[in-house]
């Protein structure tokens, strides 16, 4: 079955990802989000996979010049999410729970399978953009979709990778930062979730989206150069970056638990000295450093969104005490986590009453209002 856009359907388009499955269109539970047209958001749906077919669900939210898509699944058949554009569109794909091909369904040459949590930035020329998703996997995908032209006025005139994504257009081929993917970062799992699990008003929103996405493809570019400098020794063997890969799910799988290096570098069948070379080769950082900004981000979406007691999030952190956590958050965000709380809920309110301004504003602005 093939996934498009907001709607689920039966189309197996795929001669290898043909299946017999049938799936009715009239069981998708397919509707709206409350929005108003006036507030910036031009389209915003809510997709649930009927509970025979499998689990999940799948949103899309259009602004003027980005389509921002994030998809949670579990299908019980091999299947396709599709995005059909008619023009060319440069998209930013994050693969946050994912294994499968992404890319252009008319060039083979741009599907490289995503294997651990990674991102990659593309120019795809018109057709259908396509994501497998193996059957009864999990999958979670997030993806901003550009205009050519959105992201062109996004970026200074002398850039590099605009340069290179203006031949791409010129030469109306398809192509990407890079052919290996990039790994993903805490701060940029961080950014995707504060977008999805945004709760602002269809005025607020639309400016808080373009504000997220400006901030990640800030952190893909950046990330693309920092990138370049530390592969000058070459890229990793295929098994020595799985072990990496390998290293970060364990580490990750529980932050309340402790782990040594030694112990650590034992489990993935490599030793200490690679293990902390390689590590900093993939994601720029040490294995403590990275864990660290891993912990700190998370907990602010945990003390943020989440509600949850300052102590319970030190103790999932994996902080014996809160006082030390307490003092790393500030350390590291300027700001104690009490505090961050209360400027959060400060803004929350600030935010309703402007967009109920906003609101008032428009409707006595309407023509047949100043009859």
């Amino acid at each position: 079955m093939t996934i498009e856009g907001e709607m689920i359907t039966a189309a197996g388009e795929l001669a290898d990802l043909q299946t017999n499955g049938k799936f009715d269109i009239e069981k998708v539970q397919n509707f709206t989000l409350k929005t108003r047209p006036t507030g910036g958001i031009l389209d915003e749906r809510l997709s649930r996979v009927p509970g025979e077919e499998g689990a999940g669900y799948l949103t899309k939210t259009v602004v003027s010049g980005m389509c921002v898509a994030y998809a949670s699944l579990q299908l019980n058949q091999r299947s396709l999410l599709v995005f059909k554009s008619t023009q060319p569109v440069v998209q930013m794909f994050f693969a946050l729970h994912y294994r499968g091909r992404h890319g252009l369904r008319e060039d083979a040459g741009t599907q490289v399978p995503f294997e651990e949590p990674a991102h990659n930035l593309y120019l795809f020329q018109p057709g259908s953009i396509v994501s497998e998703l193996p059957a009864y996997a999990q999958a979670e995908v997030f993806s901003v979709s550009l205009s050519v032209e959105t992201f062109m006025d996004l970026l200074p005139e002398a850039d590099a990778v605009k340069d290179r994504f203006l031949r791409y257009l010129k030469g109306q081929v398809s192509g990407c930062l890079r052919r290996e993917h990039f790994p993903l970062t805490p701060k940029m799992t961080a950014i995707v979730h504060e977008i999805i699990g945004n709760k602002y008003g269809c005025n607020i929103k639309a400016l808080f989206l373009k504000a997220k996405i400006m901030e990640l493809l800030a952190l893909q570019l950046e990330q693309s150069v920092e990138s370049a400098q530390r592969n000058t020794e070459g890229l990793l063997k295929k098994e020595d970056l799985e072990k990496i890969y390998l290293a970060r799910e364990i580490m990750l799988e529980d932050l309340s638990r402790e782990f040594t290096l030694k112990g650590l570098a034992r489990r993935v069948g490599t030793n200490e000295f690679n293990l902390k070379k390689h590590f900093k080769q993939v994601y720029g950082k040490t294995v403590f450093g990275y864990l660290h900004e891993y912990k700190m981000e998370r907990s602010k979406i945990l003390i943020t969104e989440g509600g949850e007691k300052i102590g319970d999030v030190a103790i999932q952190m994996g902080y014996r005490y809160p006082s030390h956590f307490t003092a790393a958050f500030r350390k590291y965000f300027g700001v104690l986590p009490k505090q961050l709380r209360h400027q959060v809920f400060l803004l929350g309110g600030m935010i309703a009453k402007l967009e109920e301004a906003v609101w008032m504003l428009m409707e006595t602005a309407r023509p047949e209002a100043l009859l």
